[in-house]
């Protein structure tokens, strides 16, 4: 099947010179983090796809295309799997790929369940757009208007501009390819499922069996909100930022973001709060032998040359200018950065164990997130703090652009008048969890 795989560093919009040790190069050098590059079920480069996210990176200058990839990566995977070209399309529409692709993958996984329809409008967008620029740069030929991947059509919206009142209504360029997110009803919710109290509790009763990587970054996501590559990439250089809430330092504020080395989502830099048990055994584990170890393995690839260093971005020229600037809190035995597919898969591997005593543990890692901020919410809704400052903060910790994403989880809470959990119980129970990870943590 296809696959991506993500490119080392990348650096653009400069001219490289040689020098007796690195290369160097000129002002106003770009810097990323790498590419994602599709290639299919033969192993090809598809040549296409990959000019498309090199240009996204490159001209659009988006900091984070993985919504894209992800799109990309499932729809050639349904056209390998139907056996069809993604530049043919017969006349008539329901043979066409984009449009069985819309019907038979994205719409029936909504329908089941077992996709968000939010999550299947966005993917379908995201294939518009490729095709929508392929069109432009003649990368795709259409030469009969019944032979293109969709129709352009023109949907009338409600404005909600300062100048509503002149014009209530515009025109919005669309295709007929999208699909209608449903509002305010419960399938309007299906990704957001927190755990509730007897799946925490089934969770933490056998989070011990995990390694010691596994444990802390699933109660960053639990206790903090993070979400999956947030939670792998997670560094040494934001603990050291943590900083008390309040005099009681029962709660510290940690920054994540770009400037020290958390891939967050948009790469948008935000505040999120750790308990103090949580950051005691981060910095714990930072400190610990077994670490320690994995440290050394890291640096001794960080130093084998420039064509084996990826996922680090280098410091200005120094007396020790092979090590890299963020060093990562968790890494693996071979000394590698933890990635997020190898977590996702040891969570997915963690869940079908938990399933085996109880069927309704169906949970995706992400839903962690979901469990933070629906306890945190109801907690500060219980304490009296209003709705609006209570939405405010939690939408600063989750990093969330539109307070539309953060608005749904006082939808989920009104629709759900049995849960009424504080979130000191989420505090007590993940400390099991804890207590489980602190002697493999300590020195």
């Amino acid at each position: 099947m296809a696959r991506i795989i993500h490119s080392t560093g990348v650096i653009f919009g400069a001219t490289p010179s040689l020098t007796d040790k690195s290369v160097e190069y000129s002002a106003g050098a770009q810097c990323q983090e790498g590419l994602p590059a599709l290639y299919d079920k033969s192993g090809h480069f598809v040549d296409v796809v990959n000019h498309w996210f090199l240009e996204l990176k490159t001209v659009n200058r988006l900091a984070d295309i993985n919504t894209a990839a992800k799109a990309l990566l499932r729809y050639w995977k349904f056209l390998e799997r139907e056996n069809l070209q993604w530049n043919q399309f017969p006349p008539v529409n329901r043979l066409k790929p984009t449009y069985r692709f819309r019907s038979e993958d994205l719409l029936a996984s909504a329908r089941e369940g077992r996709m968000a329809f939010s999550t299947a409008s966005s993917c379908m967008l995201q294939v518009v757009r490729f095709y929508t620029w392929a069109i432009e740069h003649h990368h795709l030929v259409i030469s009969d208007e019944r032979e293109a991947p969709f129709k352009l059509v023109f949907v009338a919206r409600q404005n909600n501009d300062m100048l509503a009142h002149l014009r209530p209504r515009i025109l919005v360029q669309t295709s007929d390819l999208r699909i209608r997110v449903p509002r305010h009803s419960p399938s309007a919710l299906p990704s957001l499922t927190p755990l509730s109290l007897e799946h925490l509790g089934l969770l933490t009763a056998h989070l011990n069996g995990q390694s010691k990587e596994f444990i802390l970054m699933s109660l960053l996501a639990c206790e903090c909100g993070l979400r999956l590559r947030e939670a792998c990439t997670f560094t040494v250089n934001a603990l050291r930022e943590a900083r008390p809430t309040s005099d009681l330092k029962s709660r510290y504020h940690v920054t994540i973001g770009p400037r020290n080395g958390v891939e967050t989502k948009y790469g948008k830099t935000r505040t999120i709060e750790v308990s103090l048990a949580l950051l005691n055994l981060l910095n714990l584990y930072a400190l610990s032998e077994r670490r320690e170890k994995r440290v050394c393995r890291w640096l001794t690839q960080m130093q084998a040359g420039p064509e084996r260093r990826s996922d680090v971005i280098r410091t200005e020229a120094t007396d020790q200018d092979a090590l890299p600037r963020f060093e990562p809190l968790f890494i693996s035995q071979q000394g590698n950065p933890v990635r997020s597919e190898v977590l996702n898969a040891r969570w997915v591997a963690f869940r079908n164990t938990l399933r085996q005593i109880d069927p309704g543990f169906r949970y995706r890692f992400h839903d962690l997130r979901s469990t933070y901020a629906t306890y945190r919410l109801h907690s500060l809704l219980e304490i009296g703090v209003s709705e609006g400052e209570a939405l405010d903060c939690l939408m600063g910790w989750m990093g969330h652009r539109n307070e539309s994403t953060t608005f749904k989880y006082i939808r989920f809470l009104k629709m759900n008048e049995t849960l009424k959990f504080a979130f000191s119980v989420l505090d007590s129970v993940m400390s099991r969890a804890s207590e489980t990870c602190y002697e493999g943590c300590r020195l």
